[in-house]
Formats: C-alpha cells, structure tokens, sequence
C-alpha cells in the first residue's frame, strides 16, 4: 500500500497558497483603497479629504474593469485547452459557460456514449447552459422548455452550488447574452429553435434545454418469440427478429421497367459475374407510385447531400424522428423507446402474413413439393419490412430503348443511370428514420399434438406406399418364375419328343432323358434353386445308368 503523500505534495495545497498569496499580495498593494471601500459599505465614518476618496473610487473601478478584461482575456486563452474547440464561436461559448461556472449558473455536463446517458441526475433537471459530449456512435435531441423567469430563482436554489442575488444574476445573464448576439452574430442570429438533434461531438446546451431522448448510431438488434394463427387454424409460433440502424445512408436498390406504367417497376438483381438474374416486383404500390411521379421530373435529391463520415452517418432529421416519434404506452403512460417499434412492426407483419397461409401451403406433405416457408414467405417477409423504413430506388434503362431482360451483361456503358431518389411515402419506421438491414422469422413450430398427428399422417402414407411396392413386386417375382416354369416345361417336351423319335431302346430313351437332365441341373441358375438331396439323387442315378454294367 502507498505511503500517503505530505500536505506540500498534494496539488490541492499549492492551489490554495498560490490563490492566498495573490489575495495577500492585492491586499498589501491596495489597502488603503480597499480600506476605503470597508468603510464604505459598513457605514464607517470616512475623514479622507475628497480628492483622495475621487482617486480611490477611480482606482477601484479600474480594478475592476482590469479584473473583467484579464479575466476574459484569460479565459479565452484557457478555453481552447479546457474542451475541444476551434472556432471563434466554440471558444466564446467556453468563455461565457465559465462565468456561468463561477457565479453559480451552470448547466450539466453530459456524456452520451453509445446511445446513452451519463451525468448526474440533479443536474439533469437543470435549465441552464451546460456542454454535452457525444460520442461518435450516438446522437441526442434537445428540446426547449420555456420557463417563467420566477421559475430560475427557485431552480437556483436547488443548485448544487447556491447562486448569489438570482434574480440580479438572471439579468445580467440575459443582457450578456443579448449583447454577444448583437456584436458577435449579427446577421446570422437564428431564432430560437424548441427542439433539435445534434451529432457527434461537442454541444452547447442553451438557456431551458433539456434531453429528450437519445439515439444509438450502431446497428440494433430486437428479436422476440411470436404466437399466430394461420388461415386453416393452426396455431405456429416462431422467432421473429429484425436488424436495423439510423447510422446508415437507405439502401438503394437498382430499378427498371420491361414496359410503361408505375406496375412495371421492378427492381433488379445482379450476380457476382455482373449479370441480371431477376427482375423482382418487390415494391410497395404506393412507392412504385410515387417513384414513377419522380421520374417524370427527376431533381436533385435530399440523398446527395448527406455527408458519410466514418465510421456512423449522422442525418439530423432521421435522428429527430426517432426521438420525437416515439409512442406513449396506454397502459403505464410511459414513452416507448424508438427501438421498439421495429419488432413490433415486424411482429405485427408476421401476424399479417401468417393469416394468409395454411400451413400444407408452406409445409407440404409430399417429399419433392418445395417448402413455400424458405422459398416465398421468408424472403417476402424481410422484403416487406425493408419496405417500411428508409428506402431510396435508382433507374437505370439501356440507351437503345429496349428493356432489360434476365440474362444480360450488366454494362454501364451502355445504360442512363439516374440518382438515387429516396422515398417519402409515409411508412411506419421510415417516418422515424429507421433504415431496415435484415428481418427474418425461424421456422414455424406448431403444437406437439399436430407434429404428431402430420408424422402419423406421413408414416400412415409411407407404410401404405410400401405395401404397394410390395405387393407389386411379389407379383412380378410370381409373374416371372410362372414364365420360367412354363418355358422349362416346353423344353423339356420338345427333347422328349426329339428322343422318342429315335426308335431307340429302353435303356438308351433312359440315358438320353437323363442327359438332358442332368444338362439343365448343370446350370448356373437351376442349380441354384436345386436342393442339395435333389443333386445327390442325380448322381446316385448317373452311377446306375453309366457306370454300373
């Protein structure tokens, strides 16, 4: 454990005797003056002839006025390494927060760090200017609450630091303020604003500021276990989960027509080898609609002035709406955070789209049927929901006239490409700002009961399949062997009346008729249905006709 530093170690001592030593110092050069000045304000009986009183009330005015102009003098040189600023006007607003500091007047000092807020509580309720520092990943919306001016005496008093005379206080602040308006921003005074958004960096808090609400700029994720009830009655549920940001320019997504019409947009998709593979209807009508109005007089786009910095993007307006178009909840009269109307829109769609399917639809029984769930639904889901945030839509047509088609190179040599337009019609998440990256739902997971009775169903099917097969197949193996039998029998009479034939004597018909059995049993595919009892009988016989004499 380390030793405790001595007392002229601590950085808290020489603060104190350096400002005692210059208090002493003033004292000693300027106590007749200040002597002056004690006896003045107690009252006291002054014998000073009145040309010494004119000189000491002189030489206490520009004490006073020297003390005001080193103070700001010092203060401007100070600020500059006191926050991060670089402009003329950041360094006043530095200069005019350090007053405030020392009469007791200012504001909180709040860091936002990744959407959220750190400073102290009490000085969170404080109208007066302060400083925030935000984050590169976050985003904040003030609002200006106006408040009678009686209403800063009693604040002041709940200050941490007590404000000396309030009121006289208060309007010297205001005068201040008017006259750093009138000298130092003339022409370019805006009028006070009731609520706005600001960015990354460092903001200046004014005068009945509060924080409204905060904005992550970082990719969010929400996702949640969803109940529904499809079209034929079953009750499925299944993850749905959606990723999505206000830090990111919309996604624009290549457009073209194969024929005239707000109905024949379509959006176009390219592989790695920069060929078309589809042309997909995967608009909203109303967003088709309104980019077909924009292409009959296409202008410059809100979308080319955004500035993308590294690593978030900041919009001003998109960050305003997701703080000031949140919803207030019926149940406890709370305000929702913006970052959960996404999943609930997303949960509302799923619940939409589910309705409109039976589940043999999506799940079919048979085994070469393609599952309508992974080919259709989910990808219609993901595109469904990117359609309800921000969106921008390019189009491209080729300068021959003729339209694109499935199967083309895709050279931009050879094509009109216009600027990318961003929607406006209004959509839930796209009036807030909220650009959708991805949504998705897992697969649909019924009660046990009906995964029982479908597998019943399918064992029922197969077992049933199989029976057939079977039963086909013994009859084909009876089928051939009654083929066989009967082509053995008819050669077996043709020989025999070859042999008969013959006029040959009993003995002889005997061994000829033997030979010719002994020949088919020699066979590879008799032999292997002969009984080896059978195959001992012909040889028993072949000693008896051959070689017994």
């Amino acid at each position: 454990m380390l030793a405790p530093r001595r007392f002229y170690r601590q950085p808290t001592f020489w603060r104190f005797l350096t400002a005692a030593a210059l208090i002493l110092a003033n004292v000693l050069v300027f106590r007749n003056e200040l002597g002056y000045l004690w006896d003045l304000l107690w009252g006291n009986e002054i014998t000073l002839p009145a040309e010494v009183q004119r000189d000491y009330q002189v030489i206490l005015v520009l004490l006073l006025l020297s003390f005001i102009f080193f103070f700001l003098v010092y203060s401007f040189v100070v600020s500059q390494f006191v926050l991060p600023v670089s402009t003329l006007q950041e360094r006043l607003q530095v200069v005019l927060r350090f007053a405030l500091y020392l009469l007791g007047l200012h504001g909180p000092a709040i860091t936002i760090r990744e959407g959220k807020v750190v400073a102290n509580p009490v000085e969170m309720q404080s109208i007066l200017p302060g400083v925030a520092f935000v984050d590169l990943a976050s985003a904040v919306g003030l609002e200006r609450q106006w408040f009678p001016r009686d209403a800063f005496v009693a604040l002041s008093r709940e200050s941490r630091r007590p404000v000396i005379f309030p009121r006289l206080t208060l309007w010297f602040y205001l005068i201040g303020r008017r006259l750093y308006l009138r000298l130092f921003r003339r022409n370019w005074v805006q009028p006070p604003v009731t609520a706005r958004a600001v960015g990354p960096g460092l903001v200046f808090t004014h005068f009945g500021e509060r924080v409204k609400g905060t904005v992550n700029l970082r990719r969010q994720f929400r996702g949640q276990m969803v109940a529904g009830t499809m079209r034929d009655g079953f009750e499925v549920s299944s993850y749905v989960f959606v990723i999505f940001t206000v830090g990111e320019p919309p996604e624009v997504l290549l457009v073209a027509s194969i024929a005239a019409g707000a109905d024949n947009l379509r959006v176009v998709r390219l592989n790695d080898q920069n060929q078309i593979i589809e042309l997909s209807d995967e608009l909203d009508p109303d967003d088709r609609l309104e980019f077909d109005r924009w292409l009959q007089d296409p202008r410059w786009d809100d979308l080319d002035r955004i500035q993308i910095p590294s690593p978030y993007v900041f919009d001003e307006r998109r960050a305003f709406r997701a703080v000031y178009g949140a919803a207030r909840r019926a149940d406890n009269d709370e305000i929702e955070n913006w970052t959960d109307l996404p999943l609930k829109v997303a949960t509302r769609l799923y619940h939409d789209m589910v309705g409109e399917q039976n589940y043999d639809v999506l799940y079919p029984r048979e085994d070469n049927d393609p599952f309508e769930f992974f080919r259709v639904f989910r990808p219609r889901f993901s595109q469904r929901l990117r359609n309800q945030g921000v969106l921008a839509l390019q189009y491209v047509r080729r300068r021959d006239g003729q339209p694109l088609a499935v199967g083309q190179t895709w050279n931009p040599d050879q094509l009109d490409i216009f600027r990318p337009h961003t929607l406006r019609t209004n959509k839930v998440l796209r009036d807030r700002g909220i650009r959708v990256i991805f949504a998705g739902a897992a697969e649909l997971r019924p009660d046990e009961r009906v995964l029982k009775q479908r597998f019943l169903r399918w064992k029922a099917s197969h077992e049933s399949r199989f029976d057939m097969d079977m039963a086909a197949s013994d009859y084909n193996v009876l089928l051939i062997r009654a083929r066989a039998r009967a082509q053995a029998q008819e050669e077996i009479i043709t020989l025999l009346n070859q042999i008969l034939a013959l006029n040959a004597s009993r003995q002889e018909i005997a061994q000829r008729l033997f030979q010719v059995l002994e020949t088919m049993a020699q066979e590879a595919e008799t032999r292997k249905f002969l009984p080896s009892q059978t195959q001992a009988e012909l040889s028993n016989i072949h000693r008896w006709l051959f070689e017994e004499k």
